[in-house]
């Protein structure tokens, strides 16, 4: 077996239109690097979440920030500078093959990828899931009224049936609930009030530990300043 090193560009978008036609445009999503031999080595990956945002990394644990560069043109493989001491007089520095390249690229038809990368939102539905959901419901009802049965309140719902909670009712599964803040101003709130109490209590510990000290000071000065225009 032989590790690959060699130098070999991808393309942000592929357009495979022509090679099939209707196939269409195709923009990279996901670009997965090893880094080492054939023999060992380590993965990790860079994403796009959605189309015109910035590049992630994902090594193990961390996730940070990368710029297009570091996701995409840094991976095409080839040789690198190495490091060489140039007050030697050594004037053409040294190259290497880079250890790592892309290994595997992952892209996505460009005119879904406003729909398949979206943002994963739990109370966003179809409207086709919430017109079945409707007809279900009306249909289960109208089904027990009819029935001459007496109904069970122990029994089990029927499959693909969904018990709506209270707070959701009236609401159309595209809206936004307003009844459930986001996330990041229930961070923001409990932001403020923790700076606000960190505030309260530096203010309550330098009165304690400083207030006399700095009422003295204050004392001595007010003297000097009455000492001054006595004489």
């Amino acid at each position: 077996m032989v590790f690959l090193l060699f130098l070999y560009e991808f393309e942000r978008e592929l357009d495979l239109n022509e090679f099939c036609e209707g196939a269409g445009v195709y923009t990279l999503h996901s670009v997965s690097v090893h880094q080492g031999d054939v023999n060992s080595g380590h993965y990790y990956s860079f994403v796009r979440p959605a189309p015109g945002t910035q590049w992630m990394r994902f090594d193990d644990e961390k996730v940070y920030h990368v710029s297009e560069y570091a996701a995409i043109g840094d991976n095409f493989g080839g040789e690198e500078l190495e490091s060489y001491n140039y007050l030697r007089g050594e004037r053409k520095p040294r190259t290497r093959n880079k250890p790592y390249n892309a290994y595997i690229l992952v892209y996505v038809n460009k005119a879904q990828a406003p729909t398949l990368l979206a943002d994963c939102n739990p109370l966003k539905a179809s409207s086709s899931s919430s017109s079945s959901s409707s007809n279900s419901s009306s249909s289960s009802s109208s089904s027990s009224s009819n029935s001459s049965e007496p109904s069970n309140p122990y029994s089990v719902p029927h499959r693909g049936a969904v018990a709506a909670s209270p707070r959701f009712d009236k609401k159309r599964t595209r809206e936004n609930c307003q009844s459930i803040s986001p996330l990041i101003e229930l961070k923001r709130s409990r932001d403020d009030v923790l700076q606000q109490l960190h505030a309260s209590i530096t203010e309550e510990l330098s009165r304690l530990l400083y207030g006399g000290e700095q009422q003295q000071q204050q004392q001595q000065q007010q003297q000097q300043q009455e000492e001054e225009q006595q004489a």
